[in-house]
């Protein structure tokens, strides 16, 4: 397992926007990276590869009854925008993405 702090691994926290509704912001758990992905499984069609390391399986919290949901093949927001737009997220456009943290960033409210 890798523990750098840019590589995705399986346990870390980070944030998901939804691609659906009002695409909020979730918080949400690594479960798969390529390091962990079950090669069997994704040959037998229970699970979908993984396009690249920076893509990942996500279990996004939310509120409801099953207080959550599973994402699959998710990608690092830097891999499908404009670099212009990565201080833009989550207000931006890069719904269906996944990104670190940023504890110094305001999620509403003052």
């Amino acid at each position: 397992m890798n523990f750098n702090t840019n590589i995705p691994s399986p346990i870390r926290m980070v944030f998901y926007r939804g691609k659906l509704g009002v695409k909020a912001v979730n918080p949400a758990m690594i479960v798969t990276t390529l390091d962990n992905l079950e090669q069997a499984a994704v040959d037998a069609g229970d699970i979908p590869g993984l396009d690249s390391s920076m893509h990942v399986h996500l279990r996004v919290f939310s509120a409801g009854i099953d207080g959550g949901y599973t994402e699959y093949n998710v990608p690092h927001v830097s891999l499908v925008e404009d670099p212009e737009m990565h201080d833009k997220w989550p207000e931006g456009p890069a719904t269906g993405t996944w990104a670190w943290p940023d504890l110094n960033r305001k999620w509403g409210g003052e």
